[in-house]
């Protein structure tokens, strides 16, 4: 299948086309827009699973090197180089994250 522009479909994450996986979802316009499939939305669900989990049990959440101007409990993650060539900042993640959450809510029995 095609996007928008006559691009071929594929994942931002995991970059795998949309005839190798059972579902690519596109975010919301205004572009850039950002793609992801069955399976990625998959492994940031048992993520936040996890993480939810360890919130519960008191656990500390990854990543303690916050500076000081980070809100609190914000968390540092390292991006792959393949992903950070799609996400050039933390707004850019945050944004595809929140669409990715309401998404993974919106799909859940």
């Amino acid at each position: 299948m095609k996007g928008p522009w006559g691009e071929e479909l594929r994942c931002s994450f995991c970059h795998k086309t949309d005839d190798v996986v059972g579902k690519i979802i596109a975010s919301a316009p205004p572009d850039p827009r950002a793609y992801i499939c069955d399976e990625c939305i998959a492994v940031c669900n048992s993520i936040l699973e996890e993480n939810n989990l360890g919130k519960a049990c008191g656990a500390q959440t990854a990543g303690g090197g916050r500076g000081s101007h980070d809100p609190p409990g914000s968390i540092e993650v390292v991006l792959q180089p393949d992903v950070a060539e799609a996400f050039p900042d933390s707004d850019s993640v945050n944004t595809v994250l929140r669409q990715l959450m309401a998404i993974a809510r919106r799909s859940s029995p």
